[in-house]
């Protein structure tokens, strides 16, 4: 099929042709669809911009320029969709699919060219800002901390006190898993305490780190707003927290991650805080690309969520080379520390405090999905990123690989995926197609993980992503499904409750997305017992020969 661009079209005109073609089209439709919500970011992001003095720029006209004819191609790909024609269909469908896959990597590749534009023009302003007052007034590029995605991080909770092979992520698509080793906290250098003044940089990294799909456009959060000003706690000085973890003394070492080490901290106010600093020293520069993309994800989407069971950011620091998050503290650290850990503290998780938790978590989960307005998918959910504070209630955390997903669209397509062992949904791990679903997979593996207290994935085989959920589907099937559960719960008078917890989670790792509940059926079920539970159906990751249950 040719595909033709028509001649003295701009984009922004191509983005309302596309638009307009996907109403009318008879096959592909949900293709087509992902393709418009492609073009309309376009659409969105080229509005935005118009007027400024960079899109005149030859650098940044001539790829806009080619950009007209990848939109071109768009449109002609949406038009032949509306051939009525079945064997016309029949004939170019697999071509077609190739072919619209070939232009949302392309689309995808111009979208990740916005970013840059946005924070040049940024840093432009920002010289000329800080050419005209004193040197020692912050100032922190604003579009940069907002449109900055996250690309890849590894374990960076501060409950977990090491990064173990049960909780590092990975980056599947044809990339080799990464376990980043981290070097031990560091000392404040003297160089450091030379000055008073945070020192500003940008957030910058190279165009081909960016990812639209993480933390996205969104409205400027009032807190980010008092990173530049001098009102407002949310901006730490770096002394301060020097002051606070007594020069990060490994003794208030809480946690480790590739981002860097966790220090309990107490401020001037008495306050506990969790510190979390970056290492000194990254493993490579990509990772401290890495690092610097995980902390203005962070900082984009802590900053504009506030659950009663997700973890509150309490400000940030920049000075230097100096990357410093602060976190309310979780005085009973990490859920896995519970789950996996030694067995007095597995024995104080009665089946009332696992419950409650779970319960927890799906009500955040729920927030980040419907609730809050930001349409977030968390794409991390284990055990290692929930915390516990003193009265055993859950708080989800680390949302370092944490995106944006459109309303009204089942499913959206990326090309790198990136997440944990056992807890990455099939579609996603197998195709990159990413939704709420994926996190609602990723719970339904943590609540197995909960009830059983082991591990959802192989540590010796790391390929075998499923293997709690084999073990719940053959005991399902036989109806012995108390074998499955921790022996700390088997004396409980709780059996019924368990037993209906096991059912909602092989729902939830069920293989087909579609077949799976929504967060807001997940807490439904969870709350009360008078509602009816579906029979669950095949689950992921399991073979051929164990698609029905054993009776």
């Amino acid at each position: 099929m040719d595909i033709a661009q028509p001649a003295g079209v701009d984009a922004v005109k191509l983005v309302v042709m596309i638009v307009q073609a996907a109403q009318t089209v008879r096959h592909n439709k949900k293709t087509c669809q992902q393709l418009v919500s492609r073009a309309q970011m376009i659409g969105g992001l080229l509005e935005k911009l118009q007027g400024s003095e960079k899109m005149q720029q030859p650098e940044i006209r001539s790829p806009l320029k080619v950009l007209e004819g990848v939109l071109g191609e768009a449109h002609a790909l949406v038009k032949s969709c509306q051939n009525s024609s079945y064997v016309y269909q029949f004939l170019m469908g697999r071509k077609q699919a190739d072919q619209f896959r070939v232009v949302q990597n392309k689309i995808d590749s111009y979208l990740l060219l916005f970013p840059l534009i946005s924070h040049i023009e940024t840093a432009a302003q920002l010289d000329q800002i800080l050419n005209a007052v004193r040197p020692q007034i912050p100032m922190l590029p604003l579009e940069a901390a907002e449109v900055m995605p996250k690309l890849l991080s590894g374990c960076s909770n501060y409950g977990a006190t090491r990064c173990s092979s049960g909780d590092a992520r990975i980056e599947v698509c044809g990339i080799s898993e990464r376990v980043h080793a981290i070097n031990e906290p560091f000392a404040v250098k003297e160089s450091q305490q030379a000055g008073s003044s945070n020192v500003v940089e940008s957030l910058s990294t190279n165009q081909s780190r960016m990812r639209r799909h993480c933390c996205g456009e969104h409205k400027e959060s009032p807190t980010i707003h008092r990173l530049t000003g001098d009102e407002g706690s949310f901006k730490f000085n770096f002394f301060q927290l020097v002051d606070a973890t007594k020069k990060f003394c490994p003794a208030n070492q809480i946690g480790k991650g590739t981002f860097g080490c966790v220090y309990k901290g107490r401020l001037r106010d008495g306050l506990e805080v969790a510190i979390k600093r970056r290492s000194e020293v990254p493993p490579s520069p990509s990772q401290l690309d890495f690092q610097n993309l995980e902390f203005s994800n962070e900082v984009c989407f802590l900053t504009e969520l506030q659950h009663t069971n997700i973890v509150k950011l309490l400000g940030c620091c920049i000075h230097g080379a100096e990357r410093v998050l602060v976190y309310e503290y979780m005085a009973n650290g990490s859920f896995d520390t519970f789950i996996f850990g030694a067995r007095t503290k597995r024995a104080y998780l009665d089946w009332p405090t696992r419950s409650k938790i779970m319960k927890g978590v799906a009500e955040g989960l729920l927030y980040l999905h419907k609730q809050c307005g930001l349409y977030i998918i968390h794409g991390d959910l284990k055990p290692s990123n929930i915390l516990l504070d003193s009265d055993m209630n859950p708080k989800i955390s680390d949302f370092g690989i944490a995106r944006k997903y459109s309303p009204g669209v089942d499913e959206e397509f990326t090309d790198r995926v990136v997440g944990s062992t056992g807890f990455i949904a099939p579609e996603y791990q197998k195709r990159g197609l990413f939704s709420t679903k994926s996190d609602v997979y990723g719970f339904g593996a943590l609540l197995l993980e909960v009830i059983s207290g082991k591990r959802c994935f192989s540590l010796s085989s790391g390929a075998d992503y499923g293997v709690l959920n084999k073990r719940a589907w053959v005991l399902w099937g036989r109806g012995r499904l108390m074998k499955l559960v921790d022996s700390h719960l088997r004396g409980e008078s709780h059996a019924a409750e368990i037993m209906r917890c096991i059912q909602i989670a092989l729902l939830c790792v069920e293989e087909d997305a579609a077949n799976r509940p929504t967060m807001q059926e997940v807490v439904l079920m969870l709350s009360c017992q008078s509602v009816v539970s579906p029979t669950p159906q095949r689950p992921a990751y399991l073979s051929a020969e164990m698609a029905k249950p054993t009776i």
